[in-house]
């Protein structure tokens, strides 16, 4: 329903850096505990069996969706790249025209 009526922004990370970023938080949070070597639970993160499921099937739905006038789609990447280009991007996706002070 939401994508139906809502606006969403959906950011993703390039693959490789959210693996190894969450391998790290899910080694020091002891939510999760995992003890693991980094080589075992990039087997686990590309099968889709870690927390929150497969990232790439996620990525790919709302990816899918991205033609959506409701759905912005962003990566952490364009983010680090140009944040005011993005924070400009975001905005206007939401109807605000920010000033360049603002931004």
């Amino acid at each position: 329903r939401v994508v139906e009526e809502g606006r969403v922004i959906y950011l993703y990370r390039n693959p490789r850096d959210t693996a190894v970023s969450w391998y790290h938080f899910q080694r020091m949070n002891t939510l999760y505990g995992f003890t693991g070597t980094f080589a075992q639970f990039l087997d686990l993160f590309l099968r889709g069996d870690v927390a929150y499921g497969d990232y790439m099937q996620s990525v790919l739905s709302w990816w899918a969706l991205r033609g959506r006038a409701n759905v912005l789609v962003l990566s952490y990447e364009e983010l680090s790249r140009n944040l005011p280009a993005a924070v400009r991007r975001i905005a206007s996706f939401l109807g605000k025209a920010p000033t360049d002070g603002q931004v």
